[in-house]
């Protein structure tokens, strides 16, 4: 991992007050998972099998394989069919526009929808929302991804900084409050597992 990403994202968690280290850990090793530690746009689907891409979106299973061969050849028609679909504007994308493909996962932990955007260039004093790539900036993408998993984190713990006591516990904390919010109903395993694979590559970081 590009150690001058490791040391902006430790700064940028000191400057936003974690400094349990093994919050420190588990960040990094849940940002690691997502990109590497390499701030990136998502990546297109266009080579990437139906059945992977039924597995990330179940909804897909209903589609026959002509018609989501088709979707997934367009990049900029299949994000906006992903991030619009059944949505019903609940994360901000604007029906009949290009938002989908506008605000797929960028930054080191693949911020998605214009709502987020909106959220966190406000949060952030970036202007990610009209200026998407922005967010793939190292220092920028660190503040976004910081601010994105504090938030996460006091929703449930009320605080950041949680006193945990042991490495898994964080990291089981961490990777879950990226995979969804606070009280969602959704299967994290595969999230927490990818992070705690990452874990030891971190533990001289901090």
């Amino acid at each position: 991992y590009p150690q001058e990403n490791v040391d902006i994202l430790i700064a940028e968690m000191e400057q936003q007050g974690i400094s349990n280290n093994f919050t420190k850990i588990a960040i990094l090793a849940t940002l690691a998972k997502e990109s590497g530690l390499n701030p990136k746009s998502e990546k297109c689907y266009t080579n990437t099998s139906l059945s992977r891409i039924r597995e990330i979106w179940p909804y897909f299973k209903k589609m026959d394989d002509g018609k989501l061969e088709e979707l997934k050849s367009d990049c900029k028609a299949f994000f906006n069919y992903v991030y619009e679909k059944n949505r019903k504007n609940k994360y901000g994308n604007r029906p009949g526009t290009d938002d989908g493909y506008d605000y797929r996962g960028r930054g080191f932990n693949q911020v998605t929808f214009r709502g987020s955007y909106k959220k966190y260039a406000e949060e952030s004093g970036v202007d990610i929302l009209n200026n998407p790539d922005l967010l793939n900036e190292p220092k920028t993408a660190a503040i976004v991804a910081v601010k994105f998993l504090s938030n996460r984190l006091k929703k449930k713990f009320g605080t950041n900084n949680p006193d945990f006591k042991t490495q898994d516990e964080a990291t089981i904390a961490v990777a879950e409050a990226n995979c969804k919010s606070p009280g969602a109903k959704k299967d994290c395993t595969r999230a927490i597992n990818s992070a705690r694979k990452r874990v030891p590559h971190f533990t001289k970081s901090t």
